[in-house]
């Protein structure tokens, strides 16, 4: 895993140039993902199947408190109990870790992760690096491989995309919800429907909306901020692909990332690369 200081860009003039990492760590030769959660100064690997410890493809859990100097820190790499993950029963494809201050409140000010093992998806307290804790496991009948996971603001609510559901399970593109006000027993909510043939692969939560990137279907901007009265709208929507949506997995809306000072968001397309968009709310982002 190497660390850069994005400082050393400040005075980039344009030129090209090679730069060399400011500090290299050496546990881990591979990783899935790579999810740092800021608060605690942790770095989670996932999927790591070489290193010299911790790489049968779970957590890997890394100190970056001091960036220019990670540390190993712990590893969680129990088998899965259902799930259907490729590599091994202990890999994690994807991991989002927060410090818990949801409406459960057993867990509060615990640093708690959402991990996915294919269609299997589990709640870890890793308070204790040393030696994470299984919380619960969940999952849909439906589910195949999901690859990306959201949480709301509030905690209660769990998002879900799935990349392969679609192709393996007959299913149209979904964003899938749970409630996890109840860490030990979370409960399955509903399934949001998106129109078009394609695939869902990416979602992010931004206050009461989500954006999901729907291959080429396009980019949606989600409200559910009525969702306990079953009213869920999409207020925003930008296409990519506007040529061709239907049926094809190799292009369209992959990823986003939104500014939250311009409010601006950028999407990543399979095909055409980089799109900034200012979203108008009820009217198709500019």
């Amino acid at each position: 895993m190497q660390v850069f200081d994005l400082a050393n860009l400040r005075d980039y003039s344009g030129d090209y140039l090679t730069f060399t990492e400011d500090a290299l760590y050496e546990g881990a030769y591979n990783a899935h993902r790579i999810r740092i959660h800021e608060e605690s100064g942790f770095a989670y690997l996932t999927g790591v199947q070489f290193g010299e410890q911790c790489y049968q493809g779970g957590l890997h859990i890394v100190d970056i408190n001091n960036p220019t100097s990670p540390s190993f820190s712990g590893c969680y790499d129990q088998e899965s109990l259902a799930g259907n993950a490729s590599y091994s029963d202990e890999y994690i494809y994807n991991v989002n870790c927060i410090t818990y201050d949801g409406p459960d409140a057993d867990y509060q000010n615990q640093e708690i992760c959402f991990t996915s093992k294919g269609d299997l998806l589990e709640v870890v307290d890793v308070t204790d690096k040393v030696n994470p804790t299984l919380i619960t496991h969940f999952n849909h009948s439906h589910y195949y491989l999901v690859d990306e996971i959201a949480l709301s603001p509030s905690k209660r609510y769990l998002f879900t995309s799935d990349i392969e559901d679609e192709l393996y399970m007959g299913q149209e593109p979904n964003t899938r919800i749970w409630d996890i006000s109840d860490l030990d027993t979370v409960i399955y909510d509903r399934t949001f429907k998106y129109e078009e043939q394609a695939t869902d692969l990416d979602i992010q939560t931004e206050g009461l909306l989500w954006h999901a990137s729907v291959g080429v279907s396009g980019f949606y901007i989600v409200d559910y901020s009525n969702i306990i009265f079953n009213n869920i709208q999409v207020k925003g929507y930008f296409d990519t692909e506007f040529e061709n949506n239907c049926c094809r997995r190799d292009g369209g809306a992959i990823s986003s990332y939104s500014f939250s000072e311009s409010g601006n968001i950028a999407i990543a397309d399979f095909n055409k690369g980089f799109f900034l968009v200012e979203p108008q709310l009820d009217n198709t982002p500019e």
